[in-house]
Parts: structure tokens; C-alpha cells; sequence
């Protein structure tokens, strides 16, 4: 089923709780935590040098894992901000991260962005997910790693469409 502007706009006019449940229904819950929490306590306590992913991942249906608390803690995902943070378990496991397309996230984050004057959710919104839909779906640069053809095919926008969205979403965080 492909999801086209008018269904992107429809999630983006929503608030985040509702377009987070909105997606696990769609795609369903996650398959396990983010990290193995034995990893992630011995990281944070520097017992560890490492932390172990858990198996969430399905990327290779064309979808990103989103941690839901993205609207309260920065760089989830990050090994560096987890350590120099200290930051509990709970945002890592599998009841606290939803999927998404490339779209999908970065509606995710314009909401974060919108509901925290910007403090959450802009900087990967505005570093990494519009400057991918930009260069994917209205520059038509080629995709640089055969993983990511599967992402770009499930969120597939014309250019005309991925602008509109775009410059909407710029335009809602400048708010």
C-alpha cells in the first residue's frame, strides 16, 4: 500500500502520542530492545567498552527504529551520549521504539521538534532526515549503499511531492 502527500500531511497534522500509535499499528510492536540491557548496564557503569544491539532491526523491510522518548533525551542511539548522560534502560527497550519510513521519522521528529520549541527532534530532523529526503527523493541522487534501496523504494515520494513536504515541514518548525 503506498502512502502518498495527503497521508503524510494527515500524520503530520496529528500530535506525536497519536502518530506513534498510529504506527505501531501499522507496523506492529518492536521485536526486542534496542540494546541487550546486560551490555547497556556494564557501558554505563564502564565495566564495558561496547554495547550489544539488540535484534530490533528491519531495516531490511525499508524501516528505522524510532525511539519513542526522542521527545526527552538526546541521541538515544548514541554510545557517546548514553555514557556522558547516564541514561536509564527504559528508552532502550523494545515497548518505548516504534518503526517508520524515511518520511515517517521525519514527521516523528518535526512533531518532537514543534512540541519542544525545538530543544528535541530538530537536529536530526534538520542534519540527517529532510537532507536525505532531499537528496533521494527531489534531487534523484543515486542511493550510495544498496541497503538503502529498500528504504527509499517504501517511502517513495515524487519530487514534487517530497518538496511540498519538505518545505511544509521547514516551515512548521520555524513556526
Amino acid at each position: 500500500m503506498t502512502t502518498t502527500v495527503k497521508d503524510y500531511l494527515k500524520l503530520l497534522n496529528k500530535n506525536y502520542s497519536d502518530t506513534v500509535a498510529d504506527l505501531l499499528m501499522k507496523y506492529g510492536p518492536a521485536k526486542d530492545d534496542y540494546y541487550s540491557e546486560t551490555s547497556y548496564e556494564a557501558f554505563i557503569a564502564g565495566k564495558s567498552d561496547e554495547l550489544k544491539n539488540g535484534d530490533f532491526s528491519r531495516y531490511d523491510e525499508g524501516l528505522y527504529c524510532h525511539h519513542i522518548d526522542a521527545n526527552r533525551y538526546h541521541n538515544l542511539y548514541s554510545p557517546d551520549s548514553i555514557r556522558e548522560d547516564k541514561y536509564p534502560f527504559a528508552p532502550q527497550e523494545r515497548r518505548r521504539l516504534v518503526y517508520c519510513n524515511l518520511i515517517e521519522h521525519a514527521i516523528l521528529h518535526t512533531q518532537i521538534a514543534l512540541a519542544t520549541n525545538n530543544e528535541f527532534g530538530f537536529s536530526e530532523l534538520t542534519n540527517h532526515l529532510l537532507p536525505n529526503i532531499q537528496k533521494w527523493y527531489i534531487d534523484q541522487e543515486q542511493i550510495m549503499y544498496h541497503r538503502d534501496d529498500k528504504a527509499y523504494e517504501v517511502a517513495y515520494l515524487s519530487p514534487e511531492d517530497a518538496n511540498k513536504l519538505v518545505l511544509y515541514m521547514k516551515a512548521k518548525v520555524r513556526e
